[in-house]
């Protein structure tokens, strides 16, 4: 280097050391922003992912929880009359086992009872009746694996459970027929039983409620009892109010 040039760069002016480190930020910035913007895009990728995974577990986890409503499942022993001994064994060994597949404790919040149905059955949608004043639904055999006596029993029957505070164009009052007690100990409840051959109903009311619970055979000429006899006195046997409902006020059937 000249003289003259090492003396003008050891005496630049103020001003012109200013320009130039400008000058060198204005060329490493769009270097330096670029890989920023890379860096925040990653990070929202990666959040993004694990916001869905997330989401698809906790699907997961409750989407199972929403199907069914559960309950203790009742300890009352089941009468053995009219049904084969082999039967009338699994339907004991079921009722005593704490939480069996063969029954499925069923909770009706809104009528305030709670009932066990044949585990084996199951339903996609329950619907209103009597102006929305009352809920039904319909069980029935939906093909899944039988891997008990019982539950081959169970199999071949529908079940429908019907509740309802008042009443206006479904009749599920007491209409005659044998009166029978529902529950059991000291929580039995009276109801009328009518047997129609290959149908078999209960009515009761209960806090206010009307009540009725049916079971059909599905086998060609095949009655409902006595031959499902030992499904259909648990499940009157496990009919039950919820702990802690007040009477009702209401009087849906007079």
């Amino acid at each position: 280097m000249r003289g003259d040039d090492q003396w003008a760069s050891a005496h630049q002016t103020p001003q012109r050391r200013a320009n130039a480190h400008s000058a060198g930020r204005q060329t490493s910035g769009p270097s330096m922003f670029g890989g920023r913007g890379a860096l925040v895009g990653l990070v929202a990728i990666v959040a993004l992912v694990a916001i869905a995974l997330l989401t698809a577990c906790l699907y997961g986890a409750v989407t199972p929880l929403l199907a069914r409503v559960l309950a203790a499942p009742p300890t009352v022993p089941i009468s053995s009359t009219s049904v084969p001994s082999s039967q009338a064994s699994a339907t004991a060994q079921a009722t005593s086992t704490s939480g069996s597949a063969d029954w499925n404790p069923f909770t009706l919040y809104d009528g305030g009872f709670r009932v066990d149905v044949p585990g084996i059955l199951g339903s996609s949608h329950g619907y209103f009746i009597n102006d929305f004043s009352g809920q039904g639904v319909d069980l029935s055999y939906q093909g899944a694996p039988l891997s008990t006596p019982l539950q081959r029993l169970e199999a071949q029957v529908k079940v429908s459970v019907l509740y309802s505070t008042k009443i206006t164009d479904h009749n599920i009052c007491p209409q005659g027929g044998v009166p029978v007690q529902v529950g059991s100990g000291g929580a039995q409840r009276p109801a009328w039983e009518r047997d129609e051959g290959e149908t078999v109903s209960v009515n009761l009311v209960l806090n206010g409620v009307a009540i009725e619970i049916k079971m059909t055979s599905t086998v060609s000429s095949q009655p409902a009892l006595p031959h499902f006899a030992d499904v259909w006195r648990h499940m009157l046997a496990s009919l039950a109010p919820l702990p802690g409902q007040p009477a009702g006020a209401t009087h849906p059937c007079g």
